[in-house]
């Protein structure tokens, strides 16, 4: 998990799971909140105050379709279905992970996180694709 001044977030293969910093345990529900999932950008408001908890372009692309959120014991995390269209090539791995979350974030150095592969499709992994 790497830590940033709106989240604090971690990737497989497929996805991104980010958890909002700045949402109040308790006393917020799910249907007091927004959240907007668009290719290039994200943002999570309460639907009453209009406060914005988490805003931004995403330094990738998403699927807002396939992307979703949910609270959690007062914790609203966010899972975002990366957009892997244009990883057909082998080297999908190096491909789908994402130097940083947002346009506005420094990059990750090396060793900031550790890229999960347990989602990889399995028809990779025995060609050896990664």
């Amino acid at each position: 998990w790497v830590q940033t001044d709106q989240c604090r977030w971690t990737q497989s293969v497929q996805t991104v799971t980010l958890i909002v910093s700045h949402f109040p345990a308790g006393g917020v529900e799910a249907q007091d909140v927004d959240v907007v999932f668009k290719p290039h950008y994200l943002k999570v408001t309460h639907r009453v105050t209009a406060q914005v908890y988490l805003e931004g372009a995403l330094h990738r692309p998403i699927l807002p379709a396939e992307s979703l959120w949910y609270i959690d014991e007062g914790v609203l995390e966010v899972v975002l279905a990366k957009d892997l269209a244009l990883y057909h090539s082998q080297s999908v791995v190096e491909l789908s992970a994402w130097p940083r979350l947002f346009e506005f974030d420094d990059d990750l150095s090396d060793g900031d996180m550790e890229h999960d592969q347990t989602d990889l499709d399995p028809e990779r992994k025995r060609r050896g694709g990664f």
